[in-house]
Order: C-alpha cells, then sequence, then structure tokens
C-alpha cells in the first residue's frame, strides 16, 4: 500500500474511534438510507449537509423547519419523502413536527462527522492527534446565518474555541515538525471560521454591506488570534462569495493594528 494512502486510513481509522457508538441503534438504518439518497444526489447531499452545519445557530422549531425548507427547496428533484417535508413546513403544526424531526435526525446522523459538542469535547482527540504528529483545524459548524443574533453567537462561538484551544495547547508535548515550517513558528491553536456565519447579509450581488458586517465581527477575532499567537484560518467557501470573503480579510490585514509583519 502506498504509505500516503496508509496514513490517511490511520489518521481516519483514530477521527472514527472517537466517534459515538451507535452501531446498534434503531435509528441507524435511517442514517444509512439519508447517506445513500445524499450520494446519489450533490444538490441534495449539499443540502442536508450545509443543514447539520447550520442546526447549532437555530434557536427553536420553527427556525429549523424554516432552515431546512429553505435548503430542500435549492434541490432540483427530491425524494418523495423530502416532498412531504417541504409540504409539512408550509403550516405552524407540521412545521413544529418537521423541526422535531430534524432535530431527531441530526442528533443521530451527525455523529459520523463531528467529534464534540463543543470545542472541550474535541481536546481529547485533539491531543492525541498531535500527540501522534497530526495537526489540526477545529471547525465550528454553522455557515450561513440569517439574523444578528445568530452571526453573534457565532462570533462568540468562535473566540471561546481560540481560547480553549489556546489554553490546551500549552500543555501538549514538543513536536518540532509541526511547529516550524519554512517561514518560521506554526501556531498549535488553529481554527476555521466561515465569514459567511459572521453575517446575515453577505450576497454576491451587493457584498459591500455584507463585507462590511462580517468585518465588525471577524476583526475581534483576528485580534484575539494575534494576542493568542494562535492561526485563525479564513474558510474561502463557496465560489458566489469568494470575492467577498478574499476582499473583507484583506482589508482587514491591512489595517495598521493588523498588518501582517513578514517573517523573512
Amino acid at each position: 500500500m502506498d504509505p500516503l494512502e496508509d496514513e490517511t486510513r490511520r489518521i481516519g481509522g483514530s477521527l472514527a474511534e472517537a466517534f459515538p457508538s451507535h452501531a446498534h441503534h434503531p435509528v441507524r438504518a435511517i442514517d444509512d438510507k439519508a447517506i445513500d439518497l445524499a450520494s446519489r444526489d450533490a444538490e441534495l447531499r449539499a443540502a442536508l449537509f450545509r443543514f447539520v452545519d447550520v442546526v447549532p445557530a437555530c434557536r427553536s422549531l420553527d427556525d429549523l423547519a424554516r432552515h431546512l425548507a429553505a435548503l430542500l427547496d435549492e434541490v432540483d428533484e427530491r425524494p418523495p419523502p423530502l416532498d412531504a417535508a417541504m409540504r409539512m413546513a408550509s403550516s405552524k403544526a407540521g412545521a413544529r413536527a418537521l423541526g422535531l424531526a430534524a432535530v431527531a435526525g441530526v442528533r443521530h446522523m451527525a455523529h459520523r462527522f463531528i467529534v464534540g459538542e463543543t470545542p472541550r469535547d474535541a481536546m481529547r482527540l485533539v491531543r492525541r492527534l498531535w500527540e501522534d504528529g497530526v495537526a489540526v483545524s477545529l471547525d465550528l459548524l454553522g455557515e450561513a446565518t440569517v439574523t444578528v443574533q445568530e452571526a453573534d453567537r457565532y462570533a462568540e462561538r468562535c473566540a471561546d474555541a481560540l481560547r480553549s484551544l489556546h489554553d490546551a495547547s500549552t500543555s501538549w508535548p514538543e513536536r518540532p515538525w509541526l511547529e516550524l515550517d519554512s517561514a518560521g513558528t506554526v501556531p498549535r491553536a488553529n481554527l476555521s471560521v466561515k465569514v459567511s456565519a459572521l453575517t446575515p447579509l453577505l450576497r454576491p450581488e451587493a457584498p459591500e454591506l455584507g463585507k462590511r458586517d462580517a468585518g465588525e465581527r471577524l476583526r475581534p477575532l483576528l485580534r484575539l488570534a494575534r494576542r493568542l499567537e494562535a492561526h485563525l484560518h479564513v474558510d474561502m467557501e463557496s465560489l458566489d462569495s469568494l470575492d467577498a470573503v478574499m476582499e473583507v480579510v484583506l482589508e482587514l490585514l491591512d489595517e495598521e493594528e493588523l498588518a501582517i509583519i513578514p517573517r523573512w
């Protein structure tokens, strides 16, 4: 076997072992069916995974139903069960039932892709990977937000995750090959951030307002990352927001307090 493939399989196995076990859960068959459906349709797969990603930002069953219906509405050819779900969302009682079903479904499906409910829950695995010679970037669930409150909560969660990573990483053993590269020191703490989750206003047809709004939440995170000597990885996301994301990041890094100082 190719050494790279062998190492990839080993790391994948280590991640899989950290997932909570649901091997004999009766909902496992539903999980398998959802994965099977998603594997056949790229649009459906994208919608389902985006929904799992946005669930933490929802604060009511109505929120869940609205997000799920909106994401499924983007799928051109939906299986009959999903068409039924769309019809349910049109009434208040149906939306509540759909929200409850979505909560149950996400809880049982997400264990395949999510290591912990909070950054602190993930620290044991992150440390173990570090000890094995693997550095990671922690990625919080939460993608496109629809309210200012959701964007504020996402920014707060990112700040909390940065602090948790920094505090935990101080006790990790030295791994010189992970902490240095050709340009200098590589921070141990690494967090991925989605700019689209930092504002509900990021729109390809009118990017300026979204850029300003996202910048107001990204700026404090960049300050915090610099103070903690952590790495903030900006997720470039979808192509329709690529230019706006690039512009807001470069504009912030051009500000005097955040200007990048070359390390050479």
